[in-house]
Protein backbone atom coordinates (compact mmCIF):
# COMPACT_ATOMS: atom_id res chain seq x y z
CA UNK A 1 0.00 0.00 0.00
CA UNK A 2 1.29 3.46 -0.94
CA UNK A 3 0.75 6.30 1.53
CA UNK A 4 0.96 9.92 0.34
CA UNK A 5 2.15 12.42 2.93
CA UNK A 6 2.39 16.21 3.00
CA UNK A 7 4.12 16.41 6.37
CA UNK A 8 7.49 18.01 6.90
CA UNK A 9 8.29 15.48 9.59
CA UNK A 10 10.71 13.48 7.49
CA UNK A 11 13.79 11.51 8.49
CA UNK A 12 16.81 12.33 6.33
CA UNK A 13 18.04 8.74 6.58
CA UNK A 14 14.82 7.52 4.95
CA UNK A 15 15.13 10.09 2.17
CA UNK A 16 18.80 9.27 1.59
CA UNK A 17 17.91 5.65 0.80
CA UNK A 18 15.93 6.89 -2.23
CA UNK A 19 18.60 9.38 -3.31
CA UNK A 20 21.42 6.83 -3.03
CA UNK A 21 19.44 4.13 -4.86
CA UNK A 22 19.00 6.53 -7.79
CA UNK A 23 22.59 7.78 -7.56
CA UNK A 24 21.41 11.37 -7.21
CA UNK A 25 24.27 13.73 -6.34
CA UNK A 26 22.33 15.37 -3.51
CA UNK A 27 22.84 12.17 -1.50
CA UNK A 28 26.40 13.32 -0.88
CA UNK A 29 25.13 16.56 0.74
CA UNK A 30 22.56 15.34 3.29
CA UNK A 31 22.38 18.56 5.31
CA UNK A 32 21.78 20.73 2.26
CA UNK A 33 19.27 18.21 0.89
CA UNK A 34 17.33 18.07 4.16
CA UNK A 35 17.25 21.86 4.54
CA UNK A 36 16.21 22.29 0.91
CA UNK A 37 13.33 19.84 1.29
CA UNK A 38 12.12 21.36 4.54
CA UNK A 39 12.29 24.89 3.17
CA UNK A 40 10.54 24.11 -0.11
CA UNK A 41 7.11 25.61 -0.67
CA UNK A 42 5.51 22.19 -1.19
CA UNK A 43 6.75 18.80 -0.01
CA UNK A 44 4.86 15.63 -0.88
CA UNK A 45 6.25 12.13 -0.29
CA UNK A 46 5.01 8.68 -1.24
CA UNK A 47 5.78 5.76 1.07
CA UNK A 48 5.48 2.03 0.62
CA UNK A 49 5.46 0.71 4.17
CA UNK A 50 8.47 2.58 5.64
CA UNK A 51 10.32 3.15 2.38
CA UNK A 52 10.19 6.49 0.59
CA UNK A 53 9.38 5.84 -3.07
CA UNK A 54 9.23 9.35 -4.44
CA UNK A 55 8.95 13.00 -3.48
CA UNK A 56 7.93 16.25 -5.03
CA UNK A 57 8.70 19.75 -3.95
CA UNK A 58 8.51 23.26 -5.34
CA UNK A 59 11.43 25.50 -4.47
Amino acid sequence: MITISETREINIEDILVLYKANEWSSASKPNELYNGLLNSETLVTAWEEKTCRTWECDF
